[in-house]
Formats: C-alpha cells, structure tokens, sequence
C-alpha cells in the first residue's frame, strides 16, 4: 500500500505531477529534490525580493515617491531597480546595504 505522496508505480513524488511531468522541464534537482524549474523559480523570486526591496527602501528614504511607487508597482525581475539604484541614485553597491542616512532629499 502507498502513501499519498506516491503515485504506486514509481518513486516520484505525485505532488510534481507524476513521473514523465518533470523531465520535460529538465529533470528533479539534485540539492532539493524538485523540479529544476521549480528551483529556478524560486531563486527569481528571492532575486526580484531583494531588488525591489532595495529599491523600495532607498527610494522612500529619498523621498522619491513617484519612483517609490513605480518600483512597487512595475515588476521587472529587478531591472528597474537596479537602473534606479546605480544610474538614478548612484549608489555603490557597498552603499546598498548602509543604514547610514545619505540620502539627499529632492524637491
């Protein structure tokens, strides 16, 4: 008898969708044992977290509201922020994760 994460006639997981799902979108990963897409997956969304977080921060500590809320708004996969952050801003990377107020207010 099979438990419910097991399909019965073969290893993997049915929660990923069964056994030939998966290797069309290139395989299990070795590390965590999910689909590779799904690890992919997961590494965008903490990438974009961090970017936007960033972002966000450094614009309301600006006090840049309009960028605030584009970069709340618009989801890029990190691109707007990053241009805001090192072109608009000109911060250095090292800058980024300063609590240090340096920011200088625009009217």
């Amino acid at each position: 008898m099979s438990n419910i994460y097991q399909s019965g006639w073969s290893d993997m997981p049915m929660m990923w969708g069964g056994s030939e799902w998966p290797l069309l979108w290139g395989g299990y990963d070795g590390v965590t044992g999910m689909p590779t897409f799904v690890s992919f997956f997961i590494l965008a969304i903490v990438w974009s977290l961090l970017w936007k977080g960033l972002g966000l921060w450094h614009a309301s500590r600006a006090g840049k509201p309009w960028w605030f809320i584009a970069i709340l708004l618009i989801n890029t996969f990190g691109l707007l922020e990053i241009f805001y952050l090192l072109i608009v801003e000109r911060k250095k990377f090292r800058e980024l994760f300063s609590t240090k107020q340096s920011h200088k207010t625009h009217e």
